[in-house]
């Protein structure tokens, strides 16, 4: 019998995950695919969504999300494309939506705009 050591199991076990996310269609389940995509675990995806509560929050109150896309990738340690992915993700799930919409807006990139024109 082929024995297999844990970090190869775990690596396997990633890989076949990898796998049935890329299998999903696009419209289900988008944040849930996207952290499997980027490998988050539940502890990632709890702190961009703090990231995205606390400037839902200065929205509400101040109209504004200013500093958003340097906190996102500041405290989850990504790239800009990685911030329009998530964006594009919570958008579709319908969370965050003013935040979403308005990162938008402040963006003029071809994500970005469609995601406006299927909105209006």
């Amino acid at each position: 019998m082929n024995t297999i050591n844990n970090e190869e199991q775990l690596a396997k076990l990633q890989w076949q995950i990898q796998r049935l996310a890329d299998v999903l269609p696009k419209d289900t389940a988008p944040v849930t695919k996207l952290a499997i995509q980027l490998g988050w675990g539940e502890e990632e995806l709890n702190l961009c969504e703090e990231t995205f509560d606390q400037f839902q929050h200065k929205f509400d109150n101040e109209g504004s999300i200013s500093g958003f896309e340097k906190s996102l990738k500041d405290r989850m340690g990504i790239s800009y494309q990685t911030v329009k992915k998530i964006v594009l993700a919570f958008i579709a799930e319908g969370m965050y939506e003013d935040v979403c919409i308005e990162y938008a807006k402040q963006n003029d990139t071809l994500e970005m705009k469609r995601l406006l024109r299927s909105i209006s």
